[in-house]
């Protein structure tokens, strides 16, 4: 006999509305969404991003929006399916800033090579 797994239920609009106020919790851009995002652009400069891994940290930043928004206005529990529907918003929300902040790493990188090119060269001499 072969048993299906029920799709876990998704609460849309309490998704949006907990990507919302982690958005505009400016403890919780510097403490967690800032973090997140510059982890994931290194990643993705070394080239070792996984869009799994990186979901998984949208996810933790989700528990903690839902812990706070628990606090704040009585909320009951959080399903799986609403937590990972609420991290693939936050994703979708903050992947511009990552795509510059991955900019900005390369650049970085790429201006360390060409002053670590100069000093060989002259070494050399």
């Amino acid at each position: 006999m072969v048993t299906t797994r029920a799709k876990p239920k998704i609460d849309k609009e309490l998704a949006r509305e907990l990507m919302l106020t982690g958005s505009n919790d400016g403890q919780l851009y510097k403490q967690q969404i800032q973090p997140i995002i510059r982890n994931l652009a290194l990643k993705k400069v070394k080239g070792t991003y996984s869009a799994p891994l990186a979901n998984k940290l949208w996810i933790y930043l989700v528990e903690t929006v839902a812990k706070k928004y628990r606090k704040d206005f009585g909320l009951g529990r959080v399903d799986l399916g609403t937590k990972k529907y609420a991290a693939a918003l936050f994703m979708r929300e903050w992947s511009e800033e990552l795509a510059e902040t991955v900019k900005a790493l390369k650049a970085v990188k790429a201006e360390k090579e060409a002053a670590k090119k100069k000093t060989v060269r002259k070494t050399k001499k």
